[in-house]
C-alpha cells in the first residue's frame, strides 16, 4: 500500500482556523441572515491560495473554480426530524424513510431514543410531502442507493440488533412496493456506501450495537446480474475498520474518507477514535491506494459526497470530534460549517463554500429551529441538485429541514 506522511501543507498564509472561528461566532449569534453568511463563505472561497492538504497545487482545482449553491426545500412533515434516515429516489420521487429520534424528551431529560418505520414521499420539489407507508420494521443508520427507478435500503438497525436485510422500494405514484434482494454477508449499520455503475459498494460499519470493533470490510453487489445470480462479493478490506465514514465516486474510483474507529477504554466503555485518513479503491484492479489525508477528522457527514466538476467531490464538515463526549446538552454549538473538497487529479483537499448556517433568537421547543449543518443522513441526486434531508444537528437534536445543493462553475451564473 502507498503511504503518505502526516504533514499538513498550506498553499498560502490563509488562516483557516481564524476563518472558522469567526464564521462560527457570527453564525451562533443568530443575527446574520443566510444571505450574509453565504456572501462571507463565497468571499472566503475566492481567496487566492486556499489552504490545501496533500500535494502542492500545480493548477487550479475544481474547488477553486466552482462554488456550492444552497436552497431549501419543503421540510419533512415531522417537527422533530430524524437521524440516520434512508434518503433516496424511486419513481422520480424523493423518499425519506426510517431513522431515529427522541420524540418525548432529550436523554438528559429522561427521554428514550426511538427508531421509526415511516416512509415519506415528495413527488415534486415544491411539495407537499405525504406519508406513503411503513418499512417492514423500524430501522435507521443504514445505506440507501437509487438505481434506475428504485431505491434500495441496505442494512441498518435499531437499539437491540443490526440487520443484514437489503430491500428494494418502488414508487408507482400512489403506493410503495417492496422486494427483497440478497442479504449482506453479515448484519451491519453505521457503514458508508454508494452506487458505482450498476454495483453497490458498502464499506465499514459495525455488526451489532454492543460491539467495539468496527468492520474494515468492503462488499459489492452487481445489480445488473440476473436476479438468481446476484450475490455479495467480499473485496480487499480497508486497513482500519471504521463507522460513519464518508464515500464518493471520484475519477472513476471509490473514495472512502475519515469516519471513526472503535475501542474500549479502561472502564470497558466503547470510545471513538476520529480518523483523517482517506483511501481510493480501483474497482478494476481491486486495489486500495492512499489518498491525501483529510485536513481534520470528519465523521458522519452527509454521504455520498457532492460531485464538483469531473474530478472532485465535496463533503459537508461532519463531526470533527471537538465536543465529542462532553455533556453540553443544549449548549452544544452544533457541527462546523466548513465544506471540504477533494480533487483526485492533484490529490489534495481544500475549503469550499460553507454551509449557510443561520439561527433565530428563539430555537423553539425542540431546540432545532434555524439552519444547522446536519450529520448522519444521506444525499441523493434529484431534479438538478443533490438533496440532503433531515439528520442530526446537535447530539439528540434532529432537524426536519431539507436542502438541495448544486455545484456552480465560475461565470455560469
Amino acid at each position: 500500500m502507498l503511504h503518505r506522511d502526516e504533514r499538513i501543507e498550506f498553499c498560502s498564509a490563509f488562516d483557516a482556523a481564524a476563518w472558522h472561528a469567526n464564521t462560527e461566532r457570527y453564525c451562533k449569534s443568530g443575527r446574520v441572515p443566510v444571505l450574509r453568511s453565504l456572501i462571507a463563505g463565497l468571499a472566503a472561497s475566492l481567496v487566492v491560495g486556499l489552504p490545501c492538504w496533500g500535494q502542492t497545487k500545480s493548477s487550479a482545482d475544481a474547488a477553486a473554480t466552482y462554488s456550492l449553491e444552497w436552497s431549501q426545500m419543503p421540510p419533512l412533515p415531522d417537527p422533530i426530524g430524524f437521524a440516520g434516515p434512508f434518503v433516496g429516489v424511486a419513481g422520480d420521487a424523493l423518499i425519506v424513510a426510517g431513522g431515529a429520534n427522541f420524540p418525548e424528551a432529550a436523554p438528559w431529560d429522561g427521554g428514550t431514543k426511538v427508531w421509526h418505520d415511516r416512509v415519506f414521499v415528495l413527488p415534486q420539489p415544491t411539495g407537499p410531502w405525504f406519508e406513503a407507508g411503513r418499512l417492514t420494521q423500524p430501522l435507521g443508520y443504514g445505506v440507501a442507493v437509487s438505481w434506475r427507478d428504485r431505491m434500495i435500503l441496505i442494512g441498518g438497525g435499531d437499539a437491540q440488533r443490526h440487520s443484514p436485510a437489503v430491500t428494494e422500494l418502488h414508487w408507482d405514484g400512489r403506493s410503495i412496493q417492496t422486494a427483497e434482494l440478497p442479504d449482506l454477508p453479515q448484519p451491519c449499520a453505521f457503514m458508508t456506501g454508494l452506487l458505482l455503475g450498476d454495483s453497490i459498494f458498502i464499506a465499514g460499519g459495525i455488526e451489532a450495537p454492543e460491539r467495539a470493533d468496527a468492520l474494515p470490510t468492503l462488499w459489492s453487489l452487481n445489480l445488473s446480474a440476473p436476479p438468481s445470480e446476484r450475490k455479495w462479493v467480499s473485496l480487499p478490506p480497508l486497513k482500519t475498520g471504521r463507522i460513519l465514514a464518508q464515500s464518493a465516486v471520484v475519477d472513476g474510483r471509490l473514495l472512502i474518507a475519515g469516519g471513526a474507529a472503535l475501542f474500549r477504554d479502561g472502564d470497558g466503555k466503547v470510545q471513538r477514535k476520529f480518523l483523517r485518513d482517506a483511501w481510493l479503491f480501483d474497482v478494476e484492479r481491486k486495489r486500495w491506494s492512499r489518498a491525501a489525508d483529510l485536513p481534520r477528522s470528519i465523521v458522519a457527514a452527509p454521504s455520498p459526497g457532492i460531485p464538483i466538476g469531473e474530478s472532485a467531490v465535496a463533503f459537508l464538515s461532519g463531526d470533527d470530534g471537538r465536543y465529542f463526549g462532553q455533556d453540553l446538552k443544549y449548549e452544544h454549538p452544533g457541527f462546523p460549517v466548513e465544506t471540504y473538497a477533494y480533487d483526485a487529479r492533484v490529490d489534495h483537499w481544500s475549503v469550499t463554500t460553507p454551509f449557510p448556517k443561520s439561527l433565530p433568537n428563539n430555537l423553539g421547543p425542540r431546540h432545532n429551529r434555524g439552519s444547522w449543518p446536519p450529520v448522519t443522513t444521506g444525499t441523493v441526486k434529484w431534479r438538478g441538485g443533490f438533496v440532503i434531508a433531515s439528520g442530526e444537528i446537535r447530539p439528540a437534536v434532529r432537524s426536519p429541514l431539507v436542502f438541495s445543493v448544486r455545484a456552480v462553475a465560475a461565470g455560469s451564473r
